[in-house]
């Protein structure tokens, strides 16, 4: 995708008497690479990459995530803008995230569960690795 700012790339629904089908047909995979999920119990924050590019979608519940652009990797300010974004499963949505950003993550319905694409193997992933402590931006939005 390349962008260089956050893409909600919006899914649909489709609804007839054999069922629901849950459905993003905007979504490219030609960049991926790996693929994995994750099942928040707690804020899972702050935690990104300069270079690897993700697409989050909610393989079940809802999950509120929170995006920051670092002005400076080493010791990024902590007054920086946040972006918030509320993934849920019946949507289909997936949010892209380029690199450049770290992110924050919360689950905001029970038990859910959060599907990650990326464009790095592992071993790229690992050398393009940034964390920070949970509450240095927008921890308040988490409760």
């Amino acid at each position: 995708m390349n962008s260089k700012a956050p893409v909600l790339i919006k899914g649909n629904k489709y609804i007839d008497q054999r069922g629901i089908l849950i459905y993003n047909n905007d979504f490219d995979l030609t960049e991926v690479k790996r693929y994995f999920t994750i099942e928040p119990s707690t804020l899972r924050a702050w935690h990104g990459h300069k270079k690897e590019q993700n697409w989050v979608s909610i393989v079940r519940g809802a999950a509120k995530v929170l995006l920051v652009k670092p002005d400076n990797w080493e010791n990024p300010s902590q007054n920086l803008t946040v972006s918030e974004y509320i993934l849920k499963e019946e949507d289909g949505d997936v949010l892209y995230i380029p690199g450049g950003y770290v992110s924050g993550i919360k689950s905001i319905a029970p038990d859910s569960k959060l599907g990650v694409f990326s464009d790095f193997t592992l071993e790229e992933s690992m050398k393009d690795d940034f964390r920070y402590e949970k509450d240095r931006w927008y921890f308040e939005s988490f409760m």
